[in-house]
């Protein structure tokens, strides 16, 4: 008798459990069968209102349930990570090179570098567009919904993702594949990645971390990802009097607030490949990267003498998201592009642009120092795209001759002999 009670027990127990769980499917199995009985015979008033009342007190429970949950679940920063041991097990290959600017961390992936500028790497879109993961769909989209909310001028535009992996260097030419998908992917991805998520303030649900560095402090390779890995594509223009085109992020931009950046970076797009079903990776970086230097900084296509690709890595404090860089020179002056009216559709993001003459000559630049390269006001205020930019830039001016360093050099010398000049005859 006794067993027989516990089992009862135990199926009322679990038959409760189940009802719980499938609780709107039952109600809605019972309106149904209600609404179909109502057909062929009268229903009494008091069952409509039974199940309407039953209906107001699930509902009722429900939306106290997702409030408590929403109070206990936060979303936490983790700006002091400097990825100390990703870096390590990088340490003595001379395939990385770490890039570190104000606490941000960037790995500068020379030997895909080098294949890209080489053209002998082509991309292409595959049809099927990014899906986010069922396991990021219920904390990643709650962290992509609070930060919309938080900021109502955040635009879902569309982007390009990469999907092949990059640990492995092929010995021939190669294809990589890209995946469209919006901003709204990355903000439940990528930026969510960079967040730890909590349960009451301090146990860890998840640490993003883990999202894109595996348990051995290793990257994760693109390829076996569960993030879109947004490309993000800056350029420096290098105006015809030698001077930097530099941009001021707003506090409503997403990534960099109040920090000076490329004259043009952003995210590339679909609309970068111009049409085409694929193309050189080096010439698309060069497309996305002068589409944002013409966007924000007010930059005519006619402007634009010639344009080198720079560099390719990851940038590790933004979930490791592939990066790329170019360097674009001009062939209008600063004076010219100060009397210029900028676009209105980009005053959001953009607030100034500034032009500056580089505090040394090339022959001077260390890339390990990149800040050095702007003027002492300029240096506390850099992020991370900018560093990087100026790095890989002294880095090519620190090599053998070249098309682009010639074309550098060319300019920043004429400038800093104009400069030397016009300080002189002023003392």
């Amino acid at each position: 008798m006794i067993s027989l009670k516990r089992r009862l027990s135990t199926f009322v127990a679990h038959l409760l459990e189940k009802s719980a769980s499938a609780r709107w499917i039952l109600l809605s199995t019972v309106l149904a069968a209600v609404g179909v009985l109502g057909v062929f015979v009268a229903i009494p008033a008091w069952i409509n209102w039974l199940l309407a009342a039953i209906s107001l007190v699930l509902l009722v429970i429900d939306v106290r349930r997702y409030r408590l949950e929403q109070r206990r679940t936060t979303f936490v920063k983790r700006p002091l990570d400097d990825f100390a041991d990703v870096t390590a097990k990088l340490a003595g290959d001379e395939r990385w090179n770490v890039i570190r600017v104000h606490g941000q961390t960037f790995v500068h992936d020379t030997g895909m570098s080098l294949r890209i500028a080489e053209g002998r790497l082509n991309a292409e879109v595959q049809p099927e567009p990014y899906q986010l993961p069922r396991d990021l769909k219920s904390l990643g989209g709650r962290y992509r919904r609070e930060r919309i909310a938080k900021d109502s001028s955040i635009f879902n535009g569309p982007g390009l993702g990469w999907a092949s992996a990059v640990t492995e260097l092929p010995s021939e030419a190669s294809t990589v594949t890209l995946v469209r998908g919006t901003f709204f992917d990355r903000l439940a991805s990528d930026y969510f990645a960079a967040v730890d998520t909590r349960r009451d303030g301090s146990d860890t649900v998840l640490a993003g971390r883990r999202l894109f560095v595996d348990r051995l402090t290793r990257l994760r390779d693109f390829d076996v990802s569960w993030l879109f890995n947004g490309v993000g594509v800056s350029t420096i223009a290098v105006t015809s009097d030698g001077m930097f085109v530099i941009t001021e992020q707003s506090v409503r931009n997403v990534g960099e607030q109040g920090l000076l950046a490329p004259s043009g970076s952003g995210s590339l797009e679909p609309k970068d490949l111009g049409g085409a079903a694929s193309m050189d990776v080096a010439e698309l970086s060069i497309a996305g990267a002068n589409r944002e230097l013409q966007e924000e900084a007010s930059i005519e296509p006619g402007d634009i003498a010639s344009s080198y690709f720079l560099g390719f890595g990851r940038w590790l404090n933004k979930a490791a998201s592939p990066e790329v860089f170019a360097v674009t020179f001009l062939n209008v002056d600063s004076h010219e592009l100060r009397r210029r009216k900028r676009r209105n559709e980009e005053r959001v993001y953009v607030d100034g642009v500034s032009f500056v003459r580089p505090a040394l000559p090339p022959d001077r630049w260390d890339p390990s120092r990149a800040d050095l390269i702007l003027p002492p006001e300029e240096r506390g205020r850099v992020s991370l795209p900018l560093g990087v930019a100026l790095s890989l830039l002294a880095r090519e001016a620190g090599t053998g001759p070249s098309d682009l360093t010639t074309e550098l050099r060319r300019r920043l010398d004429e400038s800093f002999v104009g400069y030397e000049a016009e300080s002189t005859s002023q003392g």
